[in-house]
């Protein structure tokens, strides 16, 4: 009798225990859809919106960033409500990084060729010897126009780009 007792006590411990992880986990894998002012994506578990804020009356700028400390991940929207060319908006969100994230940390971005195509230019920077890169896309809605910019250490790209992607892939307009 005690020995039944025993396992089912055990039984239920284990049980009880791996359904905490599984929620826990799907808490995690869940994350954030972020939804304002004619857009959408999902900031994933592990990841957290760090700044949303209104910068005009008619444009809007958030962050979602990989939580931790050493971690790098990063992806900056920044839209309007006014209605843009995809490329125009693409260029607009390239020169603003550029002249505010040189400005900011002194360091030079270089900028491959902006692919038209697919309206998304790479790009690549050294801030206290450590190399970054990401790339800068463009995405069209009825009622907005947003640039996004991916960035990540060299080395933890491999990790971030298909993060990057799938917050890419669930961008949608509202």
């Amino acid at each position: 009798m005690f020995k039944k007792l025993s396992t089912l006590i055990f039984v239920l411990f284990v049980s009880i225990s791996l359904t905490a992880c599984t929620t826990e986990q799907m808490t995690q894998e869940k994350g954030t859809t972020f939804s304002k002012a004619g857009i959408r994506f999902d900031c994933p578990g592990g990841w957290e919106i760090t700044e949303d804020k209104q910068v005009l009356e008619n444009e809007y700028f958030v962050v979602c960033e990989k939580k931790g400390t050493n971690e790098s991940g990063l992806v900056l929207v920044k839209w309007t409500t006014e209605s843009l060319e995809k490329l125009k908006m693409l260029n607009i969100i390239k020169d603003y990084y550029k002249d505010t994230y040189q400005k900011k940390h002194d360091v030079e971005i270089k900028f491959k060729k902006v692919d038209e195509k697919k309206t998304r230019v790479e790009y690549s920077f050294e801030v206290s010897d450590v190399k970054h890169k990401g790339w800068i896309t463009a995405k069209d809605c009825d009622n907005a126009t947003a640039g996004l910019i991916f960035q990540s250490t060299k080395d933890d790209m491999g990790k971030d780009e298909d993060t990057f992607e799938n917050i890419e892939g669930s961008f949608a307009c509202n």
